[in-house]
């Protein structure tokens, strides 16, 4: 799995700030409809199989 920037470059490192903010330092950017929850339980399920 890959996430892009707006360019189509791949993104090395982001964070995710709770469910409406995403950091890539060292700016923070929020979502639009803000709310990233849905995203946010993905990845962790992905992380928790991968224990």
């Amino acid at each position: 799995m890959s996430f892009s920037d707006k360019h189509g470059n791949v993104v090395s490192e982001f964070i995710l700030n709770g469910p409406q903010y995403i950091r890539k330092d060292p700016f923070f950017y929020q979502t639009e409809n803000g709310d990233m929850q849905n995203v946010m339980d993905y990845l962790s399920a992905i992380d928790d199989e991968a224990k």
